[in-house]
Order: structure tokens, then sequence, then C-alpha cells
């Protein structure tokens, strides 16, 4: 029920950002809200209508907060696919590409600030809310039928290691190295999870 209302509020507000529209965004949506205070619905529409790259490192990182807040048990992406043009699809999928550093790095900041006894379920936690998002990739998917190869389709987890290459780039030494052995830990928790996924349960 919770995917469908999600599903329901996407829909609506990618039918407003449709072709031939802007005028109609423009009177009923005048500016967008606060993401602070936003609801589903307000958050729904930055990530349709607006350019987040163009947004302040603030406003992305209150923007991923709030959207993981909101939306815990994800999207129907599938489905919402769709219902989206080419480069509404393309919008939507970028912003959440946006979003992924101030989210990553609030959360390496986080991390950190744990006693040792709440770290394993804060990184589960984490790897919950990628699981939930990773269907976004689902938007830019593409078909390859002439060559005969399967759907291919990005993996939010696998972006987020080759862009968390770049961030530590631009770190400073002490930062690169949190975020070097925070990665770690959350690269051994999801693959114990996967292992555990892969073995049949006995009893």
């Amino acid at each position: 029920m919770r995917n469908r209302r999600n599903l329901i509020l996407l829909t609506t507000a990618l039918m407003l950002a449709g072709g031939g529209a802007l005028a109609t965004v423009a009177v009923l949506y005048p500016s967008l809200p606060d993401p602070a205070v936003a609801d589903r619905e307000g958050l729904l529409r930055w990530l349709v209508l607006r350019d987040l790259e163009a947004e302040s490192l603030e406003t992305r990182r209150v923007l991923a907060q709030r959207l993981e807040e909101e939306f815990r048990g994800g999207i129907d992406w599938s489905t919402t696919s769709d219902q989206l043009s080419k480069s509404q699809r393309r919008r939507v999928w970028v912003n959440v590409l946006n979003l992924l550093e101030p989210w990553f790095m609030a959360k390496t900041d986080n991390y950190y600030q744990l006693t040792a006894a709440e770290r394993p379920a804060y990184v589960n936690r984490l790897l919950d809310t990628l699981g939930a998002w990773r269907g976004a990739a689902g938007l830019v998917a593409e078909s390859t039928p002439s060559d005969g190869n399967a759907e291919l389709r990005p993996s939010l987890f696998a972006t987020l290691l080759e862009r968390v290459e770049q961030w530590k780039q631009r770190a400073k030494p002490e930062q690169r190295q949190r975020i070097e052995q925070f990665v770690t830990v959350v690269q051994t928790q999801w693959l114990l999870r996967t292992l555990q996924q892969l073995t049949p349960a006995t009893g």
C-alpha cells in the first residue's frame, strides 16, 4: 500500500512536469518547498523538477536525509519507470546520484560518533536504504536486442563505490582514511549479507 501511494505521488509530480505542462507547474507550484519540512510529494517534486547538481551541498544534504526518512520502504521503480519519458527517468536517476555524496559523507561522520556496539546496526540500516533505492537504476536501463545482450543496468551500490574513490581524492588525509575504513566496513557487511542470502537455511 505504501509503495502504491509513493507511485501515485511520483506519477502526479511527473505528469505536472511533462511535455507542455511547465506553465501549469509555474502556476500551481511557484517554488519548491523547503526540503527540511517538505512532505513526500514535495520531496518527489525536487527529484523531478530540479537539477540538483546546481543546488548547494547543504540543500542536497537535507534532501538526502529527508528522502531517506520518508521513503525507507523504497518506491516501485519498475512500475514508475513505465510512467515516465526517457528524459524524466534520466533526470530522477541523475538527481539520485547527486545526492549520494552528501548522504554518504554524513553517514561516514555519524558512524564515527557511535559506540562499537551501535555500529553494526547502523551499517545494516545504511545497506537497507541502498537496497530500498537500488531499483532507481532501472530508470536508465537500456535494452540491446540487436546484439543479444540482456538488459544493461547500472548498480547503485557499485556506482556509490566508484564515486567514493573520486571523493577520497578531494578529501584531506585524515578524512580520506576515515572514508576508506568506513567503506571497508560497509563492503564487508554487504558481502556477509549477500552470502547469507545465497546460503540455504538449515534447520
